[in-house]
């Protein structure tokens, strides 16, 4: 037998407060934001040996209060993500709406564009898929009518590699969270490596109520084949960062592939699709999608870590100096990956304030000298380098020099 305490917090009333991190980070909010969601109540709950849940001092297991929590848990990703899988670095300010615009159901496209560190895989690529699974039919805020425990989801990353990533902490929550067997029994194996019929590094199969060709949840790379693939959800998690970005093929690749694996939706009126992404060129995935798929929501906030003044995820970028540092060390792409814009002076070609100016006096042209200048008659006037014969003429015939003159073929053999 076991005991968790949901002890309250001053700002929002989760499970335990944040461990202090050292560093300047700011204090705690004493004050609930006005868009947190009502908090838990505060009660201790025991988790038998048997796996049942209950009140502590309730002589009976599944009391009331249980199974309002066990609700409220349900219709809350944020409240799920924060009690449940224990993310105490979540801010409420900014991820109790992140999160209701990610299982707000319909519109049933999304597209969480947001900076770099802010939370986007961990809530949609993470926490998302394990949310969907313990929904109940009668209430199922992603799928109506359907088991949360029958869903199927397909995880894709920019790598087969990034999206195993986002997978492991999934099936870790499956074997091991303690709040999640025991709240939600019927969704986890006691032994999924021998009961399951799939449990490893890419597919998992959940104790669900009937057959699927599709695995509860898998994880694939872009560009993976998906043949015979028919998911109820899709996730695709960054598809496009550096290397993308750096290669307009790769981009296009990306963008292609990504438009032609929607279609293997097991239900094209009813199935899910989310998108997470950051900026990191001006033509890239996201920039595609806004301008040719009218069907998908973008968010209108959050995109930027700085909004009307103000750090958006004080939790972790609050110290001061922060933007400043982002800056200094991220260069061009702090735009582009930390306040996803695309019109910043420093992401052109050339600056304006390079262009340079001359008067035409006579037959000449007349401007002012810069470094510049003195650089350019230098490799104008620099000695033409000498061959590789010219550095061999006057040295005698050797095995030496005729060993060189073979390898540099000049040297006819023959035969």
């Amino acid at each position: 037998m076991s005991r968790v305490r949901t002890k309250k917090t001053a700002d929002e009333g989760w499970l335990k407060p944040p461990p202090r991190r050292p560093g300047p980070l700011p204090p705690d909010t004493v004050t609930p934001p006005a868009e947190a969601e009502p908090p838990l109540p505060s009660f201790e709950v025991v988790v038998e040996k048997s796996g049942q849940i209950r009140q502590a001092g309730a002589s009976q297991a599944e009391g009331e209060e249980v199974r309002r929590t066990r609700a409220r848990l349900e219709g809350s990703l944020y409240q799920f993500a924060r009690v449940v899988l224990d993310y105490h670095w979540l801010a409420p300010k900014l991820h109790v709406p992140v999160c209701r615009f990610i299982q707000t159901c319909p519109p049933r496209r999304k597209f969480l564009l947001m900076p770099r560190g802010h939370c986007k895989s961990t809530l949609v690529a993470q926490a998302l898929p394990l949310h969907m699974a313990i929904q109940p039919a009668e209430r199922n805020i992603y799928l109506p009518g359907e088991p949360g425990v029958d869903v199927t989801v397909l995880i894709v990353g920019e790598r087969l590699e990034r999206a195993q990533d986002n997978f492991r902490p999934i099936q870790a929550a499956l074997q091991e969270n303690e709040l999640l067997r025991a709240f939600w029994p019927h969704v986890v194996w006691e032994n999924p490596r021998r009961e399951a019929k799939k449990w490893n590094d890419s597919e998992m199969i959940l104790p669900r109520s009937r057959e699927f060709t599709d695995p509860s949840f898998r994880a694939v790379g872009m560009g993976a084949a998906l043949a015979g693939s028919h998911p109820k959800g899709m996730i695709f998690d960054d598809l496009t960062t550096e290397a993308a970005a750096n290669s307009p093929p790769e981009m296009q690749k990306a963008i292609n592939w990504s438009k032609n694996a929607t279609a293997m939706l097991f239900d094209q009126q009813f199935g899910l699709i989310w998108y997470t992404g950051t900026r990191w060129a001006v033509a890239d995935l996201p920039d595609h999608r806004m301008q040719n798929s009218p069907e998908i929501q973008f968010n209108k906030r959050w995109r930027s870590m700085v909004e009307d003044g103000e750090i958006i995820y004080p939790n972790k970028f609050g110290y001061e100096g922060a933007v400043e540092s982002l800056q200094k060390e991220h260069g061009v792409m702090f735009p582009l990956l930390y306040m996803n814009s695309v019109g910043d002076s420093t992401l052109t070609d050339f600056s304006e304030s390079d262009l340079r100016f001359y008067n035409l006096v006579g037959d000449e042209l007349e401007f002012e000298e810069n470094e510049l200048d003195a650089q350019l008659v230098k490799d104008m006037n620099t000695p033409a380098r000498k061959s590789d014969l010219d550095s061999l003429r006057g040295r005698p015939l050797d095995a030496q020099t005729y060993a060189l003159l073979r390898l540099q073929n000049h040297v006819r053999v023959r035969s």
